[in-house]
């Protein structure tokens, strides 16, 4: 009977790396886990899923129980796969998903992605409409991340693209007042540079029209 070959082969947390042994007829195998250890086990064992990691903690935390990265990974795959989830609508709702790879294993994730460069850093996705995978997913800051959300109003100033938050700091103007102008229709330049009108001022022009229009 031939047999099968599994090397290479990935289950759960485990890669398979060499034959081990056969046993009766049963083939064991070495394997590596995520976690860095060394595990041993059946064909099918490890074909039937039963076994997945090398029995690390159960396979995912790895000593990284309670830490700011696993938080950020277990909160990354319960948006995208939890209905009661309260950011759920906005990610796994709309169809967004973790790959098997990350969603099977927090040092996969880890192993893609690295750590994040400081505590302000999140996980953040290029194209926002795209899954969290390697090649889409980058640690951006709180600002790089919302201003990559997909409810953003962006707008063209001088060839470049901004986010109004963004052109509001460029030109040092409030977000709001910003915003208010260009709802009302106003191009972008005469939004940033037409200036205020002080709040008196404008009550004064407002009294003398009315005394006008009584005349």
């Amino acid at each position: 009977m031939r047999r099968l070959e599994l090397v290479g082969k990935r289950f759960g947390q485990l890669t398979v790396t060499a034959l081990e042994e056969v046993r009766n007829q049963n083939t064991v195998w070495r394997c590596r886990c995520d976690c860095g250890r060394d595990h041993v086990a059946r064909a099918r064992v490890l074909m039937s899923g039963k076994t997945k990691t090398c029995g690390c903690s159960r396979g995912e935390p790895h000593g990284l129980t309670g830490t700011r990265i696993f938080h950020c990974w277990r909160n990354m795959v319960a948006r995208c796969a939890n209905p009661k989830v309260r950011e759920y609508r906005h990610y796994g709702g709309r169809g967004v998903e973790v790959c098997e790879r990350w969603k099977a294993s927090l040092l996969a994730f880890i192993s893609d992605v690295g750590m994040p460069p400081t505590d302000r850093h999140e996980i953040d996705r290029i194209n926002v409409n795209g899954n969290y995978e390697p090649g889409n997913c980058r640690w951006a800051t709180r600002r790089q991340n919302m201003n990559n959300m997909r409810r953003n109003v962006r707008v063209e100033y001088a060839g470049i693209e901004y986010t109004i938050a963004d052109l509001a700091r460029e030109f040092g103007l409030g977000y709001a007042f910003l915003y208010q102008r260009l709802k009302k229709g106003w191009t972008v330049s005469a939004a940033v540079h037409m200036p205020s009108i002080p709040r008196k001022a404008r009550a004064a022009f407002r009294l003398a029209e009315g005394s006008r229009a009584k005349r």
